[in-house]
C-alpha cells in the first residue's frame, strides 16, 4: 500500500514541504522549471564558488547537453516559489544499470547553512529509487569541506582522487604530422582497449557522443593502423580524451597529437577529473607545461534495491 502511495505521490508530482528557520521551504523536481530560471540561480549560486565563474544561456544548454542532465530528475528547493536551490542530475546507463550524475549543486547564499542539499537528497532520492536508478556520483573539490560533509551525512562514499590541469603548451619541433588525420568516426572497442583508466562522467563515451561535431578529434595512425587518439572541445579548450596503444606509448605518440592540436587550435589547454593514480599520465601533462590547479574527490551512492 505505501508503495502504491508513493507512486502516486510521485506521478502526480505533489510537493514536499519544510520548515526551516521559520521558513517554508518546497522541495519538487525541476519539471516545471525553465532552463532560464535554473540558469539565474546556477550563476547566482556559483558566482561566490571556490572558483567562481558564470554561464551564457548557450554555454548551460552545452553543459546540459554534454552531461545528459534532465531537469525531470533533478530537483529543486524553493521559498515562496521562488527557486533558491537546485541539484541538477543527469542520466546513462552504465554497466547495465542506471546511474545519475550530479551535474551541479547550487544553493544562493541568502539560504546557505539552513540543510537545503540534504532536504534536497531526502526528496530526490525515493523518487531515484523509485525509477530503477542504482547509484548516484558526483565530483566535488576536496578542500570544499563543507559540501564534502553534506555528501558523506547523506551517505555518499569517497571514491578517485581526481587532478584538473591548464596551461599554455610550448612547441618542440613537431614530427610526423603526415601520421595524423581528424577521427570522424569513434570505434568505441577499440578505442577503449587503448584505456587504462575510465573516464570520468563530464569526459566519458556518452559525454562525447553527446556533442557530436562540436568536438575536434584526432588519431595517429601507421600504415593506417591507429595506435592513438585525442578528443578535443574546442569551446571550453579541454581535452577530453586523450589515449595511446599500451604497446606504442613512450614513442611521442600523445606529444606528437598535442602538437598537432596546438598548431591548429592554439596553445591554450585544460584537463579535468585526471586519475590520480595514472602516474604516466600526470608526468606527461606536467611536461606539456600544464599546472595542476584543482583537485577533486569522485563520490558514489549507492541506492538499495
Amino acid at each position: 500500500m505505501g508503495h502504491l502511495l508513493f507512486r502516486s505521490w510521485y506521478l502526480t508530482g505533489l510537493e514536499r514541504q519544510v520548515v526551516l528557520l521559520g521558513k517554508m521551504i518546497t522541495y519538487q523536481t525541476l519539471a516545471q522549471s525553465t532552463q532560464g530560471e535554473v540558469l539565474d540561480v546556477f550563476n547566482a549560486a556559483f558566482a561566490d564558488y571556490l572558483i567562481p565563474f558564470h554561464l551564457s544561456p548557450e554555454q548551460f544548454l552545452a553543459r546540459m547537453k554534454s552531461d545528459s542532465l534532465r531537469l525531470p530528475i533533478s530537483v529543486g528547493a524553493f521559498d515562496q516559489k521562488r527557486l533558491v536551490g537546485f541539484i541538477l542530475h543527469g542520466e546513462k546507463p552504465n554497466d547495465n544499470q542506471r546511474v545519475v550524475y550530479n551535474g551541479g549543486t547550487g544553493v544562493l547564499p541568502s539560504h546557505r547553512g539552513q540543510g537545503i542539499t540534504a532536504a534536497m537528497y531526502a526528496y530526490i532520492l525515493p523518487v531515484l529509487k523509485f525509477q530503477g536508478v542504482k547509484k548516484v556520483q558526483l565530483e566535488v573539490i576536496t578542500n570544499n569541506l563543507p559540501a564534502l560533509k553534506t555528501y558523506e551525512r547523506v551517505g555518499f562514499k569517497k571514491g578517485r582522487e581526481l587532478d584538473c590541469y591548464k596551461g599554455i603548451v610550448s612547441l618542440h619541433n613537431p614530427q610526423d604530422r603526415n601520421s595524423i588525420r581528424k577521427l570522424d568516426t569513434y570505434a568505441w572497442p577499440e578505442l577503449q582497449r587503448f584505456w587504462d583508466i575510465r573516464p570520468s562522467w563530464q569526459n566519458d563515451v556518452q559525454a562525447i557522443e553527446n556533442l557530436g561535431d562540436t568536438l575536434i578529434s584526432y588519431g595517429y595512425y601507421h600504415h593506417d593502423i591507429l595506435l592513438g587518439y585525442l578528443v578535443f572541445n574546442p569551446r571550453l579548450r579541454r581535452i577530453m580524451q586523450m589515449a595511446v596503444h599500451p604497446a606504442y606509448r613512450r614513442h611521442s605518440i600523445g606529444r606528437q597529437l598535442v602538437q598537432h592540436l596546438v598548431i591548429n587550435q592554439g596553445p591554450e589547454l585544460s584537463v579535468i577529473n585526471v586519475d590520480r593514480r595514472s602516474l604516466i599520465v600526470r608526468e606527461f601533462l606536467n611536461t606539456l607545461g600544464l599546472n595542476q590547479f584543482l583537485e577533486m574527490y569522485e563520490m558514489e551512492l549507492q541506492i538499495d534495491g
